[in-house]
């Protein structure tokens, strides 16, 4: 019995429906997939909202962290005086995308259910009490913006 041998490189892997896969064609490939998903990691954000008050500017940035859940990484920035500080928030893992800003006697407060993420004094203040300014979250037409207290009164519940 004679049988025919096609010659083989070493990096063919394996034969499928007549055609030779080669360890090199695959290696482009899987490098052009990662580089695909690496661009999909970029830092741009899915939403952002922000509002000034009393020369503060806040912003909140949200991000996907999961593909179809509404999951999301938060970054807060606040602004003033040409200075910016920011800092990543405690993960949104589902529903409770909201951030409450208040006026704490005279001491604006940034918070969410991770606690007090951003606390400093309002120059001009003179509240003896707490009061509510509003909430970014995710209005009835699914747009994440800053929700002032005064087209939505309800204060989100504080942290526990």
């Amino acid at each position: 019995m004679c049988s025919i041998r096609k010659k083989t490189s070493r990096k063919t892997q394996y034969l499928r429906n007549g055609a030779y896969y080669t360890f090199g064609k695959m290696r482009h490939a899987v490098l052009f997939l990662l580089s695909l998903s690496f661009v999909g990691c970029s830092t741009k954000y899915d939403y952002v909202a922000e509002t000034k008050i009393e020369g503060f500017k806040l912003r909140i940035s949200l991000k996907h962290s999961h593909p179809f859940l509404a999951e999301y990484k938060r970054v807060l920035e606040v602004e003033r005086d040409g200075r910016v500080e920011m800092k990543e928030m405690f993960p949104d893992s589902g529903g409770n995308a909201w951030v409450a800003v208040v006026d704490d006697r005279g001491r604006l407060e940034v918070r969410d259910l991770g606690g007090i993420q951003f606390s400093d004094r309002l120059p001009s203040s003179t509240r003896k009490h707490r009061e509510y300014l509003g909430r970014f979250d995710f209005d009835a037409k699914k747009s994440y913006r800053f929700i002032p207290a005064s087209s939505d009164p309800r204060d989100p519940p504080p942290p526990r």
